[in-house]
């Protein structure tokens, strides 16, 4: 790849590449189970992928090595094609106009000879040197230069030859820490890590060992700790199954796995101590699993050695503490290792049906969040168990339609006093149930328990409508009390009521099958679980989170069009018109996106956004959707004008507040009640 700059041209190795083989793909499967059965987006993602080029072309110059340098414009972006997974997007980048601290690119994305997108990218660089650079971006960009993050730091990696702890050791490697780590039998693994590493440029060894020989862990950890002067970060990853049904396991199938994965937690853990307290620092990360917190039949010794090692991270996490040790737990879901082969060439559908991303995950996956835990970017985090599951875990959190009717029921039957026998999805609540007033707030109040949501007020059940007398007159629903309604209850089937709007019906609208709409119109959109697995794609550069502000209200307004019918599957992120950056989302941030229908066109619909973090105006963004063909390309790229009607639709999906919980509602019914028309 060539990138040229102003004043000369730099040649890079053939390795150093760009592409999105992974880095765009994977993303995008990190994203797309934040809003389930939306369409994807894959065009921001190659604008994530083009300011990266950007900003790795921007800082290669000497002028901005020791600079951050964050997006702070995107203009005239426009986009062709997906970028399908196993596909590479080339991305070039050219200096187009170069300013003190400000640079204008032009940027390509292409698979093989075809663009697949454009842009003008403004690019703006803090000097690092600065003790009190600019306000505005700077002071809100905390950006982890990860390229050597671990310069000076020590490792020690228990199972390190083989799978999740094979991916601690590169990844920590590669941060430019000292690693030994430790195997008990898989020399030649061992020995294929170590030539790796070394050709790689990492310091990297490995030693023998069985975790559960405490004598040999403090013997190891002493040997070291005077070597190096210091032990930084421990990983303890050591870990076998012995799978089998209590009733026939035998003793050592029992001793074998919690002497290996829990009483070799606690070995090395009692090992570095002594040393990490007296220098005050340091990171030990342990190996858990979801497993801990699932049932599953056949795993009682694998699930309580899991549970034990929770339960010792949380506990030795409060006694460290005040000496600056940090003690946290990943806790992995299905990842594709020599361990859990058997068990996903069991039932691989099933399983990946039980996975929200619809995928196992790999091994690297968990070694950059080890990473992240070792590192400086987690200095105020211990005692947390993280879960690395896919999205598994939320099942508990985001159950089926099934789910929800069973706990509605039960709800109901709790509140009410009925059978069970007398709830179906079409029963009211009010004359097949014998609902009164004073039961719709114990119901509410039982379902915000069941569901572990927030109901505001009358947003459920907005009786309060009855009262104004704007929407009602002579018994019956006015026009404006149609639209109200409609705009209130949009998860009700308010079609046969609009036909005969009596005062009277307006109880019937209450169903069981209406508070199950109700509860799965919930969502959770936080931007920061993205970052974390976008960063290390370009190691050692700045992550450009401004470009994730993109995809937030992407995904946000794809929820909007993709409400229309003909939108479900098909539509893309067609052009960016406008795109204007006030500050930058960082980890840790909940970003509230509200999208705005500006019109719908013969080939798609233009959307408005805004994103806030709190009451701070992040950025703005003006979009097109686009229909696709058969063969997933755009049809037809409008300009966003001659609308056929101009409007705006607000607050369909708002992440309220810090919470991270929202509502959206089904945007069509909306517009046409705004425009009062059924012909839009």
């Amino acid at each position: 790849m060539r990138f040229s700059l102003v004043d000369r041209i730099v040649e890079l190795e053939p390795g150093t590449r760009i592409k999105a083989v992974k880095n765009v793909s994977l993303a995008e499967e990190y994203l797309a189970d934040h809003f389930p059965g939306f369409p994807v987006l894959p065009g921001v993602m190659m604008l994530e992928a083009m300011t990266q080029a950007s900003a790795w072309l921007i800082r290669h110059s000497e002028d901005f090595a020791n600079s951050i340098v964050v997006l702070k414009e995107a203009r005239n972006v426009k986009y062709g094609n997906f970028v399908e997974p196993g596909q590479s997007l080339v991305v070039t980048a050219q200096i187009v106009k170069q300013g003190e601290d400000e640079t204008t690119l032009k940027a390509e994305g292409a698979v093989g000879d075809k663009k697949h997108v454009s842009a003008r990218l403004v690019l703006k660089r803090y000097n690092l040197a600065d003790e009190d650079p600019e306000k505005e971006i700077a002071d809100t960009v905390r950006i982890a230069l990860l390229s050597q993050a671990f310069i000076r730091r020590t490792a020690i990696v228990t199972g390190g030859s083989r799978g999740i702890g094979r991916a601690c050791v590169l990844a920590l490697a590669a941060e430019g820490a000292d690693v030994v780590f430790v195997y008990q039998s898989s020399k030649q693994a061992a020995d294929e890590l170590v030539a790796e590493a070394k050709e790689a440029g990492h310091t990297v060894r490995a030693f023998q060992a069985d975790v559960r020989d405490s004598a040999r862990a403090h013997e190891l950890v002493g040997q070291l700790a005077e070597e190096w002067g210091h032990i930084d970060i421990l990983v303890n990853s050591a870990g076998i199954v012995r799978d089998g049904l209590f009733a026939s396991m035998e003793q050592s199938g029992w001793d074998d796995v919690i002497g290996t994965n829990l009483t070799g937690t606690f070995n090395y853990c009692h090992a570095v101590t002594q040393p990490m307290m007296s220098k005050r620092r340091g990171s030990i990360i342990n190996i858990s699993s979801v497993s801990a917190e699932f049932g599953n039949r056949g795993q009682v010794n694998y699930a309580a050695s899991k549970g034990g090692i929770d339960g010792l991270t949380r506990c030795l996490a409060a006694e460290l503490a005040s000496r600056k040790v940090r003690v946290n737990a990943v806790a992995p879901g299905m990842i594709a290792t020599d361990m859990s082969e058997a068990v996903r060439n069991l039932a691989p559908d099933r399983i990946k049906q039980a996975i929200p991303m619809r995928r196992v995950g790999e091994a690297e996956e968990i070694g950059s969040v080890v990473a992240f835990l070792a590192s400086d970017d987690a200095s105020y985090l211990t005692g947390q168990v993280i879960r690395v599951d896919g999205g598994m875990s939320l099942y508990q959190t985001m159950p089926t339609t099934e789910q929800i009717y069973d706990e509605v029921k039960d709800v109901l039957v709790e509140a009410l006093g009925v059978d069970d026998d007398e709830i179906s999805p079409e029963a009211t609540l009010v004359g097949d149930l014998g609902a009164e007033s004073i039961d719709f707030l114990d119901i509410v109040f039982k379902l915000e328990k069941a569901f572990d949501i927030k109901i505001p007020r009358g947003e459920l059940f907005p009786e309060n409508i009855l009262t104004d007398p704007q929407y009602i007159e002579d018994g019956k629903f006015t026009a404006a009390g149609l639209t109200e309604l409609k705009q209130r209850m949009p998860f009700a089937d308010l079609e046969e009521f609009s036909k005969d709007p009596r005062r009277e019906a307006f109880q019937d609208l209450f169903t069981v099958e209406t508070i199950c709409k109700y509860i799965q119109t919930k969502a959770i959109k936080n931007l920061s679980l993205a970052e974390e697995h976008l960063h290390d794609h370009f190691p050692g550069y700045p992550t450009m989170p401004n470009s994730l502000i993109v995809e937030g209200l992407a995904q946000t307004g794809g929820i909007l069009v993709g409400e229309k019918s003909g939108f479900e599957e098909k539509v893309i992120l067609a052009k960016i018109s406008k795109a204007e950056f006030h500050f930058a989302a960082v980890p840790g941030d909940t970003l509230t996106y509200t999208a705005n229908i500006e019109s719908f066109q013969e080939g798609g619909a233009v959307i408005s956004g805004t994103s806030h973090v709190g009451d701070r105006l992040q950025g703005e963004v003006e979009m097109f959707f686009a229909y696709l063909d058969d063969d997933q390309r755009v049809k037809n790229l409008f300009e966003p004008k001659n609308f056929v009607f101009t409007m705006k639709l607000l607050g369909v999906f708002d992440v309220g507040k810090a919470s991270g919980e929202g509502v959206h509602a089904p945007a069509w019914e909306k517009l046409k009640a705004m425009t009062d028309s059924e012909d839009v």
